[in-house]
């Protein structure tokens, strides 16, 4: 531009073209000019603006713009946090605005086709704020939703701790309640008579040289039943097993083999009831299969809620033998 001679006069800016007499550079006049602008007043900045729209202070004066908006700390802040939620790298959101943050404003003054400055206008200002209270909302709504999960997670952990914790509570009152070997107990007033077998090892079978043994007894090996269980006191009675029949209408077989005239025969019209022989209701239930004997256990398991079955072959003499290792109970 031609040399000038800047003047200040009622705060208004008189550029008076002065003669080349002066001897002054453009240079020197922008920077007279630029010296005598307030940077706190709007106008004289603007006017700058004006006078030299590609002039050698545009940062200074973009930076006195910026300052005249008095951004709080806070506000600057939310400014770092929005540019930080648009993918842009501002720095650490400390209300200080250094390099990182005027590289992040002016790769965001370019994306949007405004003048790229690293300085704020009033409105980018206000867009940036906006943007940063609602990055900081959401931020605050995915840790409240983090905090409740994680407030969930220890509440369910705590559940399942105290689960645990009254789980084995229970089994030890149940264990404490439980009969203990030796002990008779019934699980219902109609029930059989159980006695509790303890937990041992016993040696199955019978040896080759024990008198009156069959082949299938042997060869003898060691058998360890590991938990303790309840069998029946006394075999199952005609009473006992009556009481099945007529609770659930079960039909046994109408055949049974039975001795009679000294003849072992199978014979027709004989079951549970016709045995061919006289029975009162406390003998042992007799004429009765695998099948008719499950059908009994089951139904007592539903009616008492416990786990009835028969006894396995090892079970078995496990507890006929009660301890001993001799081919008769009673000691031969």
């Amino acid at each position: 531009m031609s040399q000038s001679v800047v003047k200040w006069g009622l705060g208004l800016l008189l550029l008076m073209q002065s003669s080349p007499a002066t001897g002054q550079t453009d240079e020197e006049i922008e920077d007279l000019f630029w010296r005598s602008v307030e940077c706190e007043s709007r106008r004289q900045v603007q006017a700058y603006f004006e006078v030299y729209p590609t002039g050698r202070y545009l940062a200074e004066a973009h930076a006195c713009l910026e300052g005249q908006l008095d951004l709080e700390r806070a506000e600057r802040i939310l400014v770092q946090q929005g540019l930080a939620s648009l993918d842009y790298s501002p720095g650490p959101a400390d209300g200080l605005f250094g390099g990182a943050t005027r590289t992040a404003v002016r790769q965001w003054q370019r994306a949007k086709g405004e003048p790229v400055t690293g300085y704020l206008t009033r409105a980018q200002a206000d867009a940036l704020v906006a943007q940063g209270q609602e990055a900081v909302a959401e931020q605050r709504q995915e840790e409240e939703a983090q905090r409740q999960a994680q407030e969930a997670e220890r509440r369910r952990a705590a559940e399942a701790e105290r689960q645990v914790r009254e789980a084995e509570r229970q089994r030890q009152e149940e264990a404490r309640q439980r009969p203990q070997p030796g002990e008779i107990f019934r699980d219902c007033p109609t029930c059989p008579d159980l006695v509790v077998v303890p937990a041992g090892t016993y040696r199955m079978g019978s040896p080759s040289y024990e008198g009156s043994r069959d082949d299938d007894e042997g060869p003898v090996h060691h058998v360890t039943i590991g938990q303790p269980f309840a069998v029946g006191v006394y075999e199952v009675t005609v009473e006992e097993y009556g009481r099945f029949v007529r609770a659930t209408g079960y039909t046994t077989g109408d055949s049974c083999r039975t001795r009679e005239k000294g003849e072992w025969e199978d014979r027709s019209g004989r079951n549970w009831r016709e045995t061919g022989f006289r029975q009162t209701e406390e003998n042992p239930v007799v004429c009765v299969n695998w099948r008719d004997a499950r059908a009994y256990v089951e139904w007592l398991s539903d009616e008492t809620g416990q786990g009835y079955r028969l006894l396995s072959e090892a079970e078995w003499e496990y507890v006929a033998r009660a301890g001993t290792r001799t081919a008769r109970y009673w000691g031969r």
